[in-house]
């Protein structure tokens, strides 16, 4: 990196290259320092951030503003931001910081709409998702289609015959999920 007057800390949405040197390969064209949460904390693929030592980095750091992914803040990165079993509450205690931090500096923060993916797949996404994901995906849209008037009544028994189907409290937690 170059000399530059203006440094900016960024908390990525995760640790992939489009996230984390492509920024910084962005802002040394612009002149910009980007600053990265050190490695040992930053996660991977499904093991989280550790959210409370990036606060602090957040916190520490010497940057002139913030840009942050609410989903890595609240949930260590956006596959456990998908999957966490983590309270709202708890998200929302964490997201507090930059509040604080924004007396000081200015903080953009910008937050990703979670998927509902289309396969049997638990990769990116709960562990029961290799098992219902499609049923889930189509449950969705039915859901939606019910709550803005727009469903048939076809549509309506396809989505009491796929709520007699899935288990309820994987139901409930992915309505939570979706919360």
């Amino acid at each position: 990196m170059s000399d530059t007057d203006l440094t900016i800390a960024l908390a990525p949405l995760d640790e992939r290259p489009v996230n984390t040197r492509y920024p910084q390969s962005l802002g040394a064209i612009a002149g910009v320092n980007v600053l990265l949460p050190p490695t040992e904390i930053q996660g991977r693929q499904r093991i989280a951030a550790d959210t409370e030592a990036v606060g602090r980095w957040l916190r520490e750091t010497s940057a002139d503003a913030v840009i942050a992914s609410t989903d890595y803040l609240a949930y260590g990165n956006l596959i456990n931001a998908r999957i966490s079993s983590g309270s709202a509450s708890d998200a929302l205690r964490r997201l507090s910081l930059l509040e604080e931090i924004g007396r000081n500096k200015p903080v953009y923060a910008f937050s990703l709409i979670t998927r509902v993916s289309n396969a049997d797949d638990s990769v990116e996404e709960p562990l029961y998702w290799s098992t219902y994901g499609t049923r889930f995906y189509r449950y969705s849209q039915l859901l939606h289609k019910r709550d803005a008037g727009a469903a048939t009544p076809d549509e309506l028994g396809n989505l009491l015959a796929l709520e007699a189907e899935l288990p309820p409290d994987l139901i409930a937690d992915w309505l939570q999920r979706r919360l």
